[in-house]
């Protein structure tokens, strides 16, 4: 018998269960019934905009008793009205490409059959990376490892000059498709190779270096760095490989004093202990912390972090560090490749979880102008 997937994404067909003949076949739709139910429906499938394919009465399992066809009024994946009502259902997340819905296996006496089959993703979720207000570019793709249902990789926008695999978007699977792009052949990272200018961004080392964007800073480590004092709109530059090994706090400024500023790394990053802002006393977005990284070669983060703060440019690769502990970032991330490596995982939260605090648009770190033009803008 072949299956027919409905518009709405419902599978309006029969599956049978090879081994046990005749007494395989399951019934993958159940008998329509009236709806004159005006109650919101949950763990909804297939949305665009106000409109979802396919909705549940319970959010028990991710989606269970009778199943509701063509919804409307739809908001946070639930629904307030739904013309069509079944018994039973199995329907195909489209965005997610896997079966959801209960289908029945057995006779109308209530005979020989096995009865309810349940279909649902992976009931136990793997460690995943998550992005939080935020878009996600991939010069050549993006595979990861999906969110649990109720739960996101990433909030807006994913593009990608290559495919994109297991990774979705809030915006992508409750409102619309198009929030996701793949195959876009425009996406380069500024690098030495394109004299730091891409369709992305644009870095001015020569500017940077001769302090157009604030007073230069040469440290030698990390006692260099201000942690009690406001980082005052000045770029710290270092020769060679530079470890963070201590607590490394970003104060705010006050009155003209400027709570922003950028680190140059000339070699590789290692962070060994947690970055935090600290928030006092804000005249003005001026005095806001915010501070941004430009790393020439690899960002270590050792397995004990669990909060980085910061905006980071690195030029190699970003190693997240082997641990069951969750890594937090408050900022954002650009890096020619990554490795997430954390293995966190409770409560269904993800193992990286990377932040877009919008410090970089409200308070751009000298010489980041032209990265934070790319940022999703907000209004306070």
């Amino acid at each position: 018998i072949p299956a027919v997937v409905r518009e709405s994404g419902l599978i309006d067909s029969w599956a049978g269960w090879v081994t046990l003949g005749n007494d395989g076949w399951t019934d993958l739709l159940g008998d329509q019934i009236l709806t004159g139910d005006f109650s919101n429906k949950v763990a909804c499938r297939n949305c665009q905009g106000d409109s979802c394919g396919f909705c549940f009465e319970n959010d028990d399992n991710n989606g269970s008793g009778y199943i509701y066809e063509n919804c409307s009024g739809c908001s946070d994946l639930s629904c307030s009205l739904c013309q069509n009502k079944f018994q039973h259902g199995v329907g195909l997340d489209q965005i997610k490409n896997n079966l959801v819905g209960w289908a029945w296996n057995a006779n109308n006496l209530g005979g020989s059959g096995f009865g309810w089959l349940h279909f649902d993703e992976d009931v136990e979720p793997k460690p995943y990376l998550q992005t939080v207000d935020g878009n996600v570019y991939s010069r050549i793709g993006i595979n990861g490892e999906s969110a649990p249902q109720g739960h996101y990789n990433a909030t807006f926008m994913l593009q990608s000059g290559g495919s994109i695999s297991k990774f979705y978007s809030e915006y992508e699977y409750t409102q619309n498709p198009d929030w996701k792009i793949e195959n876009y052949d425009q996406l380069n990272l500024p690098d030495a190779e394109n004299n730091y200018t891409s369709s992305i961004s644009k870095i001015d080392f020569p500017g940077l270096y001769a302090g157009q964007y604030g007073e230069v800073s040469i440290i030698q480590n990390q006692a260099g760095l201000p942690s009690s004092t406001p980082l005052s709109g000045k770029v710290y530059y270092h020769q060679g490989d530079l470890s963070l090994y201590s607590s490394q706090y970003f104060r705010s400024g006050s009155g003209a004093v400027d709570g922003s500023g950028t680190v140059i790394v000339n070699g590789d990053l290692t962070v060994e202990s947690n970055s935090f802002y600290l928030d006092t006393g804000l005249a003005s977005w001026k005095n806001l912390p915010s501070v941004g990284f430009i790393v020439k070669g690899d960002l270590y983060i050792s397995s004990n972090v669990t909060e980085l703060s910061g905006n980071f440019y690195v030029e190699g690769t970003v190693y997240t560090g082997s641990s069951a502990n969750q890594l937090v970032v408050n900022g954002i991330m650009v890096a020619k490749d990554f490795e997430f490596q954390r293995s966190y995982l409770q409560n269904k939260e993800p193992a990286e979880k990377i932040i877009y605090d919008k410090r970089i648009f409200m308070n751009i770190p000298p010489g980041f102008d032209d990265i934070a033009k790319g940022l999703p803008k907000w209004q306070f």
